[in-house]
């Protein structure tokens, strides 16, 4: 693959895009003369961007229905114009791979949804988010393991969604049942707190399918909720009591308990991208715990997650057609991410094109 890096910062109404290309792929990306590209940038419209996306997806949680996207998509495509302009492209246009590094409330847009010569950006290259660019020296020092031996698959079923967090776990089990690999399944009850933590280290892939739960108040209590008596107050409105800490794996919990060694984490569930931004651009949030723990590479979740796609029948549409291009058809993780949301995006049906079956998903970390 050939990979760039772009790293953007905001100050003054201008925004400043460094261009950062490999001058030698054996060493990584790193460009002792990166390229600058300043202009105008109005953070109005990147403001609206994410409060029309934020609203659109807290209908699709309260509703389960899809609303019409037309506004934000448009803002969206209206912002990708704006920095994958003319001066931009021809700097990135010869890649295959790119790294994207945000900055402030960029960090809560879905570049890989912005528009790219006529097509979606994540069309065009195979794309990474990363926290820092200063991340990725880090994940350089952990090599790449030759093959996926072995793979930890939780699910978690709940009221409302019944069966279908399972199901994501049996789907990817039927896609990878062929005797090669050692798999551990947790389900529903097999998947709490105490017997995840004891089993996830030493896994070469971890997945699991659960709600996620994003703490506006304390993002180092965010997490997954695992199998548990969740207190009423949750059931009614998604708040969680100090009692139910015992059902959810937090930020928190990943510093102090997780030890990972793993090419790929996956969390199938709402809102694990999400993270509190603090000053001197730091994030908080299910992301930062992961890389942490030893995570190279991620798959988590921008916003609510139409988990009837990712579970579904139609293996064109869930997620276990990543898995058969990630480790039946010998493609990378980032390329098998990129093959996955593209056969929905190209989906036969018309009626699962629809971007918000595939915009939450983001891919974090190492690309390869």
């Amino acid at each position: 693959m050939q990979k760039a890096l772009l790293e953007f910062f905001i100050a003054d109404n201008e925004l400043f895009t460094f261009v950062i290309r490999p001058d030698d792929e054996k060493k990584g990306i790193r460009d002792e003369s990166p390229i600058v590209i300043q202009h105008a940038f109005d953070e109005r419209l990147l403001n609206m961007v994410v409060e029309s996306l934020k609203a659109d997806f807290s209908q699709v949680a309260e509703s389960g229905v899809l609303p019409d996207e037309q506004l934000s998509m448009n803002m969206l495509c209206e912002l990708g114009n704006l920095i994958f302009n003319d001066e931009l492209k021809p700097y990135i246009h010869h890649y295959d791979a790119l790294y994207i590094v945000p900055y402030g409330k960029l960090h809560y847009v879905p570049f890989h949804a912005m528009q790219y010569d006529s097509q979606f950006l994540i069309e065009k290259f195979a794309l990474s988010y990363l926290p820092s660019a200063t991340v990725l020296r880090y994940l350089k020092l952990k090599p790449r393991k030759k093959q996926v031996d072995k793979i930890l698959l939780g699910g978690v079923d709940s009221s409302g969604l019944t069966g279908l967090f399972s199901k994501e776990i049996r789907n990817i089990r039927n896609k990878l049942e062929d005797g090669k690999k050692d798999i551990t399944f947790l389900l529903n009850k097999d998947c709490n707190k105490q017997n995840l933590i004891s089993k996830i280290g030493g896994n070469d892939i971890v997945h699991i399918s659960s709600h996620g739960y994003f703490n506006n108040e304390s993002a180092m209590q965010s997490g997954l909720l695992l199998a548990g008596d969740y207190s009423e107050s949750y059931m009614m409105d998604g708040i969680l009591s100090p009692s139910d800490s015992d059902y959810i794996l937090s930020v928190n919990d990943i510093f102090e308990s997780v030890r990972l060694d793993c090419e790929l984490m996956v969390t199938s569930a709402c809102v694990t991208g999400d993270s509190e931004y603090k000053k001197g651009d730091e994030l908080i949030g299910l992301s930062r715990g992961l890389l942490y723990a030893g995570a190279k590479s991620m798959m988590l979740t921008l916003f609510p997650l139409m988990k009837n796609i990712s579970a579904s029948n139609d293996s064109s549409l869930n997620i276990s057609s990543f898995y058969d291009y990630y480790l039946n058809q010998g493609m990378n993780k980032s390329q098998a991410f990129q093959a996955y949301i593209k056969g929905i995006i190209h989906h036969p049906n018309p009626s699962q094109r629809h971007p918000y079956h595939w915009l939450p998903w983001m891919f974090v970390g190492a690309l390869d």
